[in-house]
């Protein structure tokens, strides 16, 4: 497995049918830290993350109260 670095985002080439992942993997790795290649060729970082809300709680600005 490898680290998640720029070369290796570049390097990325999109599937014309459906979205590439790459995981950051390998020594001092971000669990849960990727990124998204649309077939269009639109690349997205993700992160993946739980807590007391559960695995899909939104991540954001809060609203303002």
């Amino acid at each position: 497995m490898s680290k998640l670095t720029k070369r290796v985002v570049d390097a990325l080439r999109p599937d014309p049918i459906r979205d590439v992942f790459k995981w950051d993997a390998g020594d001092g790795a971000l669990k849960g830290f990727g990124v998204r290649v649309k077939p269009s060729g639109i690349a997205s970082f993700l992160i993946q993350y739980r807590n007391k809300e559960g695995p899909h709680a939104p991540i954001g600005p809060r609203p303002y109260r």
